[in-house]
């Protein structure tokens, strides 16, 4: 876990993998940030807003494997075009 504190003037980071170990001051900035963390309201990062919907598959291609392939387990790319409906 780390912490950086900055100032207009300076700032400062601590590293620490054990908090029982680290300096006093930074237990009681992880403990303060804890705090204040469960009070914010979260957002779903992956939720779409302001208009936009999910994307939607207009059409999906199932992988046809000769058995050849399949027995070579062989791999490939796939190339994803992307179009706006404006």
């Amino acid at each position: 876990m780390a912490v950086t504190v900055a100032s207009a003037q300076k700032s400062k980071s601590v590293t620490t993998d054990d908090l029982a170990e680290a300096p006093a001051q930074f237990a009681a900035i992880v403990t303060l940030a804890d705090g204040v963390a469960t009070k914010l309201a979260w957002e779903d990062l992956n939720e779409p807003k302001y208009g936009i919907v999910r994307p939607v598959p207009l059409r999906k291609a199932e992988q046809q494997y000769t058995e050849e392939a399949l027995k070579a387990r062989l791999q490939g790319s796939v190339i994803v075009l992307v179009r706006s409906q404006t």
